[in-house]
This record gives structure tokens, sequence and C-alpha cells, in this order.
């Protein structure tokens, strides 16, 4: 990716990946700097994301030590940053200016997983989608 970014002078690269953890995702990941979650209001997508954010730390912390035991070599490696910038939340059918009763439920689940799970932040329960930076 950095390759062909260099060669065509792109300052981003964006990969779309398949919502997996699997090892093709793991190598696209690491060598990102920045992360952003779509998430669905539903369950599974909820329950994704509390797994997304513990794998992220532990392939961070295994990527680091790689990195400070590896042989020198002339390949520059990514960083492993992986930081999360935020999430955007699949739009469903609107009623009355307000989501689907059935989806409002998981929207305003979103902000907490996400802050808890991904952030590692403690959360304060106030948030929601629209004021969730």
């Amino acid at each position: 990716m950095q390759r062909a970014a260099q060669s065509e002078t792109a300052d981003l690269i964006l990969v779309d990946l398949g919502p997996n953890l699997g090892s093709i995702n793991r190598a696209a990941l690491i060598a990102a700097d920045f992360v952003v979650i779509p998430l669905s209001p539903d369950l599974y997508p909820l329950q994704g994301l509390k797994n997304r954010g513990l794998t992220f730390r532990r392939w961070r912390e295994q990527w680091n030590d790689q990195l400070e035991r590896r042989p020198e070599m002339d390949i520059k490696l990514p960083a492993g940053r992986m930081a999360p910038l935020g999430y955007v939340v699949l739009q469903h059918s609107v009623r009355l200016d307000r989501p689907v009763k059935a989806y409002d439920n998981w929207i305003n689940r979103i902000p907490i997983v996400y802050r808890e799970n991904v952030l590692s932040e403690q959360c304060n329960k106030n948030y929601t989608i629209q004021n969730d930076s």
C-alpha cells in the first residue's frame, strides 16, 4: 500500500475491510494509522464492537513487541498505530424525524459501547449519537 501511495503521490489510503478479524484484515489494520468503524444499529455489531476493542489493543501490543525484537532490516514496517477515529452508523428508515423505534434502542447504546470497549474510557451515560464527537 505504501509503495502504491508513493508511486501515485497519494496522501491518504482508504482501505475498506470486511467485518471479520482474520489475518488479512489484521495485516491491513496493522498498516493503518487510523481506524473508523462502520456500525449497524443492532445486537451483532455491538457485540462485534466489544470484540474489536479488545482485539485491536491486543494486536497493537503484539505488533509493538515484534517491532522491538525484530532484527535490523532495510524494510520499513508499519507502526501498528490503529488509532480509533470514531464510528459511522448506518442510517435506517426515519419516521417523523426519528429512527424507527426498534433501531432507536440500539443506536443509543453505540456511544457507550464504543467508548468503553474501543477507547477504554469510563463512559458518561449521557452520550448519544447526536452529541458524541
